[in-house]
């Protein structure tokens, strides 16, 4: 007699098991290399073949996990690999890291970072203190664009190590990864509750605790974004109890807010609270909605004003982020043949038809005619996170390899080969950094876009299409 039905599952489970460890062996193995090579302006090519490698591993172990072979434990025993190994050796890929511990200095001083530029008079003395912080941070004479709450997580880890007066920022660049290395475990831990919530199994959030891409850029070079992320994906956990988780979904996104401004997209449907079963209800927001958008409206003024003080505080965030939106533009998959286009047509004069403003209101339309239909047609606050979150990485004018860690969760729900394909080719946007630390020019490849951008959309084409045709 021939084997059993179950007994054949199981063994192809195992079989996809070890496939999947292997994979996470090659992942190992591609960024220990990476580490040897030292930072990637040093060794520019040689360290995107062993991101691109690890990539390609991981892409290949959410195909093989997914499917149910890996546990939990696997995920941790995998998160703690990929983290302690990233954290050995900073990528060196970016240095916001060097803004995060001067303004983490400013605030553990009780200085506002929104009232002066770094490179301004007024902070001469305080460019004395940390002259080394100081030289490695870029955009100088641009005040501070990070929320309060952000601002705090920088003072926290930099006080913890000493003070600006101890230390010559190294230690608290190294506290800062470790704090946001940390919140990474947080993402993981909220992305199982609310795969649990949704009834899907919990080997799914593999693609986030094996992502080389996460690891890099949270553990190794100590971006802020993966605490906003922590909070989302909690918000978003506590709304799926519905009514239940309300109030910690509602703190829980105003906090994010506070880190990124990122989370905000989910807060209409968070303050609205609804469970699947209960109908969706007409266009104008009900009167739960609005308490909801009340209250974090209320814990957003009160810590802009009472954490960093009113001297210099939302006016001082308001100017960086204006600067910050108006001016950057990198790697952009859409917004570049939109400002091109009205470039012919009116003058770069930074007036009120500048086309980089026009381009972002077009795209901004855009963005809330989207948030507008999902608001008429899903309960859910993780889909309508997901399309939002997805139309600005798609739309906006700067693509930084980390920004896509925000759409990253909701790939662990549905999965999309789409966004994992563009998860593994973004470090190719790195491409420029070689140029930029030699000139200070940054010059993008003629290739480079469609490398990133036609494999992307023509696998979402396909994915939009047959959820079209499924439903």
């Amino acid at each position: 007699m021939g084997e059993r039905p179950e007994e054949w599952k199981s063994e192809a489970r195992g079989g996809r098991k070890a496939l999947a460890l292997s994979c996470l062996a090659v992942i190992a193995a591609c960024m220990i290399a990476r580490a040897w090579f030292g930072p990637l302006p040093n060794a520019l090519r040689e360290n995107l073949v062993c991101i691109l490698g690890a990539g390609l591993a991981w892409w290949c172990a959410i195909e093989l996990g997914h499917r149910g072979a890996i546990q939990v434990r696997w995920l941790w025993i995998g998160w703690v690999v990929t983290r302690a190994i990233a954290l050995c050796a900073d990528p060196g890929t970016s240095d916001d890291i060097w803004r995060y511990v001067w303004e983490g200095g400013l605030v553990s001083e009780g200085i506002s970072p929104y009232a002066h530029a770094p490179a301004d008079a007024e902070l001469a003395a305080w460019r004395s203190v940390w002259p080394e912080v100081f030289r490695q941070m870029n955009n100088q004479q641009l005040s501070a664009i990070y929320p309060p709450v952000a601002q705090v997580a920088f003072a926290a880890a930099v006080t913890a190590v000493g003070g600006p007066q101890v230390h010559d920022g190294e230690a608290a660049k190294l506290a800062l990864r470790v704090l946001f290395c940390c919140s990474d475990a947080f993402v993981l831990f909220g992305l199982l509750r609310l795969l649990g919530a949704r009834g899907l199994a919990p080997a799914r959030a593999l693609a986030w605790a094996w992502s080389p891409l996460i690891a890099l850029e949270f553990a190794g070079a100590g971006h802020l974004d993966s605490l906003g992320i922590a909070l989302l994906v909690g918000a978003l956990a506590a709304s799926a109890r519905g009514a239940g988780g309300w109030l910690r979904a509602l703190l829980l996104v105003c906090a994010g807010a506070l880190v990124k401004l990122v989370p905000l997209v989910a807060l209409p449907w968070v303050a609205r609270g609804r469970g699947d079963s209960e109908p969706i209800g007409g266009w104008w927001p009900d009167r739960r909605t609005w308490a909801g958008v009340l209250i974090v409206g209320l814990c957003f003024l009160a810590a802009c004003l009472s954490l960093l003080g009113l001297h210099g505080g939302l006016g001082g965030l308001a100017r960086g982020l204006g600067e910050y939106g108006f001016r950057w533009e990198a790697a952009s998959l859409v917004y570049r043949f939109v400002e091109r286009p009205l470039g012919r047509w009116f003058e770069f004069d930074e007036g009120p038809t500048d086309p980089r403003r026009l381009a972002k209101y077009l795209l901004a339309l855009i963005i809330l005619a989207l948030a507008l239909r999902q608001w008429r047609h899903t309960a859910r606050a993780e889909q309508a996170s997901y399309v939002l979150i997805g139309a600005w990485l798609v739309l906006a004018p700067t693509l930084h390899p980390w920004y896509l860690a925000w759409v990253l969760p909701f790939v662990c729900l549905d999965s999309s080969r789409a966004w994992r394909t563009l998860i593994v080719l973004i470090p190719l946007a790195y491409w420029p950094l070689e140029a930029w630390r030699a000139e200070q020019v940054w010059r993008e490849p003629g290739w480079l876009w469609p490398v990133l951008a036609v494999p992307f959309f023509v696998l979402l084409a396909i994915e939009l299409l047959r959820s079209r045709s499924r439903a």
